[in-house]
């Protein structure tokens, strides 16, 4: 063995000393042939290799060609050694291989590159990726030889092209990153492999949960990012193809790179003239137009941090094409680009203000739009828009769209709905075949999420819709679009079911939310009758309903709160009992949610439950709006106490929790009460007594807020009461006792709700004397005994301190008083009867002495 090893060293160079003479060549073409018999052989392969490296070398140095029969036969071997997986090569070893291979490229180019085409047609991984990274490194190596055959490397990589496997595809892009990073990429159909860079990055986009498709994908990216406009040929190979892939979806990830090229190629393009640097729109290339760049870039740049911060490389790129997307900008947007791009470069994602950099950029739009000053033109990019519309999965993307769309309404609402028309029904008309195609179309939601954002565009139209001209537009045209949408959302193979995405859901609320504030601020606002009332009402409410009553995670009750409160502003208006159905329906889904804090406990981090507590916060907020403004619609004493009755319930809840809410409610309706009926009728306030009595017990309620609310309650009845009166420095004493209100101890808010109870005493109608003591009897049977106690407090001290101007009331109390007895069997608690009826015969000692002769005995056993 020892022997052989000796000798295949010593064969190369002595097959490379006698090659020069060619008598010798017939025993150096035999010795070749023994030589590569020795890579089948169990030894260390490497000498063979350096001693046919040494042989190849010297053919090369003085031309000696060598036969045809034995030029196949090295190529055959030396690639059976690359591709081998029996036996890893060594790293000296594979070095010798690339470099015999190089040197056979030197030899004859055209029999190793038509060599390497003929294993690249058999469909084996392992030959032809090892038959790839042979043609990389002949790129690589930049051989003289070699360069002009670049046409013929690239056609037989070509013929891989349809080849799935991920390897052998990322040993294509490795192909390609060599080959356009080359000295030169003139004459060899270079634009090919940019496509299948593109193409690449669009299949993987689907499989990016496969590790090798995630990587593949990198590879395409770092592709592009390598790419250098400065290769000898690289203009021409890609201005102005390479704009095709500026507009469509799938090449989104990609944009960063992209427009840094495009860029640089305008660039390039300008130094040389600008007839150079017009793009020729029909020509052969099928170029996006202008007002699809200009759509495409801004929405880009709406979201300027995503992508590694592709915002300002679209910015840049919208600079460097000025000319090509309109005469009339090109000064204008030297100037008013660079501004934005120092906006996007001084803040970061969590520092930007979003909605100062929308409003920023679609200043830049409508001044631009000013400039071009042509109607025409400029309503083309509402139809680039809804176009582009589906490809957009990013929120701040498809927001981008919208305001852009929106924005285009302003000054062309017939064309822009026009091309929202005309963009659904091109949608609608798509055909999903087969019943699994369809199943499949529904989970993926893709449709969907267009109609989603169809519809979002819809109502965003009428915020910006000219206000003389959307009440003639906004059913037919836009309401009637977005229920459409809707509808069509919510049906599988077209069969309607019941709507439990929460996207969906929360899209048609803002619809409802932004329509109806649309419609207020046009000046026919309150003439104009809008006939989907009815129906967008019924879907808010169904959505209220089917909210869990366990949890506060999802934004869908508080904001269908909110879009009922805009909607019930516009008329027709809804009868009483409409209303009252419509706020019943909001007390039962909000009130029996659990307490808060163990609703903040479902959220996973601190995050979360500060969302929750948002929600819980915004949600009561929306219904206090809600309550004035059904009490604007219908500005009575009569509808404010069905309202009060409806939160009664609530209030007397033997839940805590629901009680607080229940309360906060009540302060919420009597301050609305203040601000719309109270203020304007200035009417007798006749339901003090009853509201003082209900709410007045929960002064000592177990929870600190609801006695807070109380306080809050009182403050509000005493200002309606006394509006007419000097009330002095109440609001101070109520704040001292809001204060004290706050301790823990029972006999300590004793103290505070009887004090509250002598300052409500001094402003108490004793006309209402009856109502008050029915109500604050009712306390008396709460399941809380501290709110028991304190309801029997407050009506010994209102008997006592206002006693003498109820003396024509006390057979109607003694009655009230008799008839609770029954119900009322603790004893304490009796006893505070007793005391009311001592209290009252104090101030009339015959008529309680008569009453209670005509009655049975109250406390009698029997």
């Amino acid at each position: 063995m020892q022997l052989k090893q000796a000798v295949i060293k010593a064969l190369g160079p002595m097959m490379s000393l006698l090659l020069h003479k060619e008598e010798h060549h017939d025993r150096i073409f035999e010795l070749i042939s023994w030589l590569l018999e020795q890579y089948k052989e169990d030894i260390d392969v490497f000498h063979v290799t350096k001693s046919l490296s040494q042989l190849l070398e010297v053919s090369c140095e003085y031309k000696i060609p060598l036969p045809k029969e034995k030029f196949q036969a090295i190529c055959s071997a030396l690639h059976i050694q690359i591709c081998s997986q029996a036996k890893p090569l060594s790293a000296e070893n594979h070095a010798e291989l690339l470099d015999c291979v190089v040197l056979l490229a030197r030899s004859s180019p055209d029999d190793l590159i038509a060599f390497l085409h003929s294993q690249l047609e058999i469909e084996n991984e392992a030959v032809r990726v090892a038959s790839l990274n042979l043609l990389r490194a002949l790129v690589g190596a930049d051989l003289p030889e070699t360069r002009v055959k670049k046409f013929l490397i690239v056609k037989a990589v070509k013929s891989t092209f349809s080849d799935q496997n991920a390897t052998v595809r990322k040993a294509v892009l490795h192909f390609i990153r060599r080959l356009l990073s080359s000295g030169s990429v003139e004459n060899c159909a270079a634009w090919d492999m940019v496509a299948y860079v593109f193409r690449e990055f669009s299949v993987s986009t689907s499989k990016l949960a496969i590790q090798e498709e995630s990587t593949i994908q990198t590879l395409c990216i770092d592709i592009l990012q390598c790419l250098d406009t400065s290769v000898s040929g690289m203009t021409q190979v890609l201005w102005p193809r390479l704009l095709e892939y500026v507009v469509p979806a799938q090449y989104t990830g990609t944009l960063k790179p992209l427009c840094r090229c495009l860029r640089e190629l305008a660039e390039k393009k300008q130094q040389e003239g600008e007839e150079a640097a017009c793009l020729d729109y029909s020509g052969p290339v099928k170029l996006p137009t202008p007002q699809g760049l200009l759509a495409r870039l801004l929405v880009v740049a709406s979201s300027p941090y995503e992508r590694e911060g592709h915002g300002c490389a679209a910015l840049q790129l919208l600079k460097a094409l000025h000319h090509n997307i309109h005469a009339a900008v090109g000064e204008m947007w030297v100037l008013k680009i660079p501004p934005l791009l120092r906006y996007i470069e001084g803040n970061t994602e969590n520092s930007l203000d979003h909605e100062q950099w929308e409003h920023m950029l679609l200043q830049f739009l409508r001044t631009s739009l000013e400039m071009i000053g042509d109607s025409a033109w400029s309503s083309q990019i509402s139809l680039e828009l809804s176009q582009q519309m589906a490809g957009y999965a990013s929120p701040s993307k498809e927001k981008g769209v919208i305001s852009i769309l929106a924005l285009s309404a302003e000054s062309h609402l017939d064309l822009t709905l026009n091309a929202l028309q005309e963009f659904g029904a091109a949608m609608s008309k798509v055909k999903i075949s087969g019943f699994i195609g369809r199943l499949k179309d529904y989970h993926r939601g893709k449709r969907g999420k267009t109609r989603s954002t169809l519809m979002l565009t819809y109502s965003n139209v009428a915020v910006h819709a000219p206000k003389d001209q959307l009440l003639s537009r906004v059913e037919a045209d836009i309401t009637g679009n977005i229920l459409h949408h809707y509808r069509a959302s919510c049906q599988v193979l077209g069969i309607t079911v019941t709507n439990k995405d929460m996207y969906l859901k929360l899209t048609l609320i803002q619809n409802v939310t932004e329509i109806s504030c649309a419609i207020l601020e046009t000046r026919d606002s309150q003439e104009f009758e809008f006939s989907y009332k009815q129906e967008l009402l019924g879907y808010m409410l169904d959505f209220i309903k089917k909210e869990p009553l366990d949890s506060l995670a999802s934004p869908v009750r508080y904001k269908a709160i909110l879009a009922i409160g805009h909607l019930s502003k516009l008329k027709p208006s809804l009868t009483l009992e409409e209303n009252r159905e419509l706020l019943d329906q909001c007390f039962k889904s909000l009130f029996p949610l659990p307490p808060l804090e163990e609703t903040k406990e479902e959220g996973e981090t601190a995050k979360d439950a500060l969302h929750i507590q948002s929600l819980y916060v915004g949600s009561l907020e929306a219904l206090g709006k809600l309550m004035k403004t059904l009490l604007e619609e219908e500005p009575t004493a009569d509808w404010f106490q069905e309202m009060f009755d409806l939160l009664r319930p609530w209030v007397s809840s033997e839940k805590e929790w629901e009680r607080e809410r229940a309360l906060q409610a009540s302060t919420q309706l009597l301050t609305a009460y203040q601000e719309t009926v109270n203020s304007t009728t200035r009417e007798t306030f006749n339901r003090f007594g009853s509201l003082i009595g209900l709410i007045a017990p929960y002064s000592c309620d177990s929870l600190a807020t609801s006695r807070q609310w109380v306080v809050d309650c009182i403050s509000c009845l005493l200002c309606i009461q006394g509006q007419s009166m000097n009330l002095g420095s109440v609001a101070e004493e109520l704040r001292c006792l809001r204060e004290a209100l706050t301790a823990p101890d029972p006999e300590a808010l004793f103290q505070a709700s009887s004090k509250m109870a002598r300052v409500v005493s001094e402003y108490f109608p004793s006309e209402q004397a009856t109502d008050f003591i029915k109500a604050t009897l009712g306390g008396m049977l709460s399941a809380s005994p501290t709110c028991a106690t304190a309801a029997g407090l407050w009506m010994k001290i209102i008997l006592k301190e206002c006693g003498d101007a109820m003396l024509d009331k006390v057979p109607d109390i003694l009655v009230i008083i008799y008839s609770h007895m029954p119900t009322i069997q603790e004893g304490s608690l009796r006893q505070f009867l007793v005391e009311a009826v001592s209290i009252l015969a104090h101030r009339d000692l015959e008529t309680v002495i008569s009453s209670l002769l005509s009655e049975p005995l109250p406390i009698d056993r029997d």
